[in-house]
């Protein structure tokens, strides 16, 4: 129920209810691209969604509904992948092991899994509200297995839990949920989902107080935070919703939560801005190729700044710089924008000049302009230089 597979089939059958904000001819053709993806036609499908993202890269829903189509197809041949089946005998064993990698990443569902990564990064690239989008890079790029140690007893509650809850049963589910926890304490997602129940019930006092039990069993994953902001919104609680949302955006910088920031803030009568921009290079340590020659031809000066620097200098995984003669920046993102901001016209990304002022300029190309492709960088500064992280976020609400 809560798998975002099982959600798929649902999130096609009532995508069209979003499409209010477009104009006819693109919901057209997005209602025929989605046909296509419910008859399997992927190829034609992916043509129609790559013309939209190109012409209209400013419309979230075009953005999101192409991550959906990207899901699906995985989905499609992640079932597919019974049939691909490749044995490797004979050899060394270094040998053995090089071939099945090798035969396994070229196996469809590993093909299509790729191809639906780089749909959610180029959107993410492109639009400040890529919601689906960042959903599913955080679900399968930095959500950790969790529940991996729960006790048989336990998850035959849990199961049943489920299927009440999926029926609108949320008085029976939530306590087979609360059987599960008092036979597994530790049980994440029975406390998550224990208090789920009890927001669908509307009971927000209690499902807040099940949610912040499930972020002291799991406090990095960033769910169970999710929904205590939505629980406390509920019940007015405006400032303590506030925190968390940062405490949530300190540990990824969700597009969701984001979105909520700006909401609750609104609520107060101010106002966070995070300073969001297009770009269409990708960060640094992305492996893909430009998509286009960039709108600002600033962007050169980003890319120039990478080739010249020595890789030698840098972690090729993380992007953290190691000691070297030429800079004292510890992030090779932040570096290509020093470089790029040195050379562009003096109007050319003005925010981002506004925060190199005022020292800040790591927390904004790593924090407001998150890309998960720099994902290790961001999350160095945050666990090293959280307090003046913390206080550029304060400066963001006004």
């Amino acid at each position: 129920m809560k798998n975002i597979f099982n959600l798929l089939i649902l999130l096609l059958a009532t995508c069209q209810f979003a499409f209010a904000d477009l104009d006819p001819k693109t919901i057209k053709k997005l209602e025929k691209a989605q046909k296509l993806t419910e008859q399997n036609k992927y190829d034609a499908a992916e043509k129609i969604y790559r013309q939209l993202a190109d012409e209209h890269p400013y419309y979230a829903t075009v953005w999101n509904e192409y991550a959906k189509f990207g899901a699906s197809r995985y989905s499609f041949y992640k079932r597919s992948d019974k049939n691909f089946n490749i044995t490797v005998t004979g050899g060394s064993d270094s040998m053995t092991q090089a071939l099945t990698e090798l035969f396994s990443s070229i196996k469809p569902s590993r093909i299509y899994y790729d191809k639906y990564m780089d749909i959610c990064k180029e959107a993410t690239l492109k639009n400040e509200y890529a919601y689906y989008p960042s959903i599913y890079l955080r679900n399968y790029l930095y959500d950790k297995k969790v529940d991996t140690q729960i006790s048989d007893t336990a998850y035959y509650h849990f199961q049943i839990a489920e299927r009440h809850f999926g029926k609108g049963s949320y008085t029976e589910a939530a306590k087979q949920y609360q059987i599960a926890v008092g036979i597994d304490s530790n049980f994440y997602q029975a406390r998550l989902y224990l208090g789920d129940s009890y927001y669908m019930l509307k009971d927000y006092i209690t499902a807040a107080a099940y949610f912040r039990n499930a972020i002291k069993v799991e406090p990095t994953m960033v769910e169970a935070r999710k929904f205590l902001v939505d629980a406390l919104a509920n019940i007015d609680a405006d400032d303590e919703a506030i925190e968390e949302c940062i405490q949530s955006l300190l540990l990824y910088p969700d597009v969701a939560m984001f979105s909520k920031l700006e909401a609750l803030t609104e609520r107060k009568g101010k106002k966070f801005d995070r300073g969001w921009i297009y770009r269409d290079i990708f960060p640094t340590l992305s492996n893909k190729i430009p998509l286009a020659e960039p709108k600002n031809a600033s962007w050169k000066f980003y890319v120039d700044a990478k080739s010249k620097f020595d890789t030698a200098y840098y972690d090729k995984k993380t992007g953290i710089i190691k000691d070297n003669p030429v800079t004292k920046q510890k992030y090779l993102e932040v570096y290509c924008w020093e470089q790029m901001l040195k050379q562009a016209p003096e109007d050319h990304f003005k925010t981002a000049r506004e925060m190199q002022q005022k020292g800040y300029l790591d927390c904004y190309v790593l924090f407001s302009l998150f890309h998960q492709d720099s994902y290790a960088q961001f999350a160095e500064l945050s666990r090293t230089d959280r307090t003046r992280l913390r206080t550029y976020i304060d400066l963001l609400i006004k």
